[in-house]
């Protein structure tokens, strides 16, 4: 939503789909968050991942890199199908590793 000086929310592709699927709702949300889609990374790379884990883990190094860039410390995920099981399974490494600043929104 071109916004960058809120909160930060990261909005997870859902499955067989871009983050261009939220770009009307990152538009209704421009006074409260900077919106970050997640473009699925199986339809844009050559190696695949196939693990749920992995995939979170590789998503959330690039979520970190941007929440410390804006000096967050909350962290906001969307997710709206597989995407959804995606921001859980980030949710739940970032619980593992003792960040309690979490809020996870399912559609």
């Amino acid at each position: 939503n071109h916004t960058y000086d809120k909160t930060n929310i990261f909005m997870i592709h859902p499955g067989g789909a871009g983050c261009e699927q939220y770009t009307s709702l990152a538009n209704l949300l421009v006074d409260d968050f900077s919106c970050y889609g997640i473009d699925p990374y199986n339809i844009y790379n050559k190696n695949k991942i196939d693990n749920l884990y992995e995939l979170s883990e590789y998503y959330l190094s690039h979520i970190e890199q941007i929440m410390l860039q804006t000096n967050q410390e909350e962290y906001y995920l969307f997710g709206w199908s597989f995407g959804g099981k995606i921001a859980l399974e980030i949710a739940c490494i970032l619980e593992k590793r003792g960040c309690t600043k979490i809020k996870v929104y399912l559609l």
